[in-house]
């Protein structure tokens, strides 16, 4: 039981470790001070490790958070691509 609440701990943490670099990159409107094969590195490793769980242990919060990350370094990979001008308010 208490494991599980360790997991489900280190899965938020992990699954939200990227979302300062998001706010900032959604902010600033591009990701251009983050380097391509740090992206690509995350980006190919988390699809592997989705696909690692899927066909292995079947976690629950291995997927979520993996998942998660996924879709916010897709985000961050977009930003890269296509910078737009920045959210000022």
């Amino acid at each position: 039981m208490i494991i599980n609440i360790i997991g489900w701990c280190g899965t938020l943490c992990l699954a939200g470790a990227g979302l300062p670099q998001l706010y900032k990159t959604l902010i600033d409107g591009h990701g251009l001070g983050l380097h391509w094969y740090y992206l690509i590195l995350i980006f190919f490793g988390l699809i592997s490790m989705i696909s690692y769980v899927l066909f292995t242990s079947h976690s629950i919060q291995l997927l979520c958070s993996y998942s998660f990350q996924l879709i916010v370094f897709s985000i961050l990979i977009w930003r890269k691509k296509y910078p737009k001008e920045p959210m000022i308010y």
